[in-house]
């Protein structure tokens, strides 16, 4: 078990892209026409079912973050957070690809490139905060493989 260090900014980012991540996802599902045209897009270019099971998804990770506060208050363990954002920063690689991708053969419009560069920058930060401040670690290995 290690101690939470620098826990303030640990559950502010969690609990702040939790409720973004969270609300843009109920969004996505209960008025994708609104939710998009907030985000800069055509809704006409995309069918209602498809912006729904994309906003099942935003708010699957969102609300991640949310479990991951909710676990860490019971337990006390840091690690908690620690899985949850190595969790969340996995799906949001795998995001950051595909749109990468799907913007760089013309089959997303420019205005998704933003969720590509959001969902890559968070990943980055979040892998690099975990490993740079060693939050997962395993006090039982010993030192041979």
């Amino acid at each position: 078990m290690k101690k939470l260090e620098n826990g303030r900014f640990l559950l502010v980012w969690s609990w702040s892209l939790g409720i973004i991540d969270s609300l843009t996802g109920l969004g996505l599902i209960c008025l994708p026409e609104l939710t998009l045209r907030l985000m800069g897009l055509d809704s006409s270019a995309y069918t209602l079912a498809l912006i729904r099971f994309i906003g099942a998804f935003v708010f699957s990770n969102g609300s991640l973050y949310l479990w991951g506060i909710f676990f860490f208050h019971r337990s006390g363990l840091v690690e908690t957070l620690s899985f949850t954002w190595l969790a969340t920063a996995w799906a949001r690689v795998c995001v950051s690809i595909v749109t990468g991708i799907l913007l760089a053969n013309d089959m997303l419009a420019v205005g998704w490139a933003s969720v590509s560069a959001f969902d890559g920058a968070v990943a980055i930060f979040q892998i690099y905060w975990i490993s740079s401040k060693r939050l997962i670690r395993n006090e039982n290995r010993s030192s041979t493989c």
